[in-house]
């Protein structure tokens, strides 16, 4: 802990009880070299496990009941035979890709991970797991999720509408959340992509 009013040069992970109000702890992270300009992103993954990476190199498990956070950047991804080359610098995908990490090897290669599902993936075969029923992991659980429409050029008097979407959840692996989403035409002909005249469509 650093006593009141000491300068907190670093990086650090601080408890907060929302109620009082108040800082409950205070840890520093061992990150060599910190400053203001160091990059910290935080995600809490669909097991409630809370992780923070620091300059896309780093990562640390944060445990919120312990209070405590944890180097684990070493023991990642020791189950994984593509990634033991070392890992050359890692970001959290979006949210709607799942819980899953970019990854860029020390040899240069280009992979996904997604340590719920204890998986690795090219970029095609992330693009293929994320839509579908045919490549859902065991234990896929129907959730729901809310998404806002958008307004849309081929329909502009649509009205935005709060969408209730229900989808399988991939047991921790690759999906693909679509937020915003809007009407469109669909034609029944194809072809240059460029339509004039009286063409059928459907709308989508």
């Amino acid at each position: 802990m650093y006593a009141k009013g000491e300068a907190k040069n670093g990086v650090y992970v601080g408890f907060h009880d929302p109620v009082k109000q108040s800082e409950l702890k205070a840890i520093k992270l061992d990150v060599p070299g910190a400053g203001t300009s160091t990059d910290v992103k935080l995600r809490r993954f669909g097991n409630g496990e809370v992780y923070a990476i620091i300059d896309k190199s780093k990562i640390f498990k944060i445990d919120v009941a312990a209070q405590k956070a944890t180097d684990v950047s070493t023991g990642f991804y020791k189950d994984q035979p593509l990634l033991q080359a070392g890992v050359a610098t890692v970001e959290f995908l979006y949210d709607n890709y799942g819980d899953g990490l970019a990854v860029m090897t020390n040899d240069g290669k280009s992979l996904f991970y997604y340590p719920l599902a204890n998986k690795v993936y090219t970029k095609d075969e992330m693009n293929k797991a994320q839509e579908g029923f045919k490549t859902l992991l065991p234990n896929a659980k129907e959730q729901v999720y809310y998404t806002f429409s958008r307004s849309s050029s081929d329909f502009p008097d649509e009205k935005i509408q709060l969408l209730r979407i229900v989808y399988k959840e991939n047991a921790g692996g690759p999906r693909w959340q679509v937020t915003g989403p809007s009407w469109g035409k669909d034609y029944q002909v194809r072809g240059s992509g460029i339509y004039v005249g009286n063409i059928p469509f459907k709308r989508y």
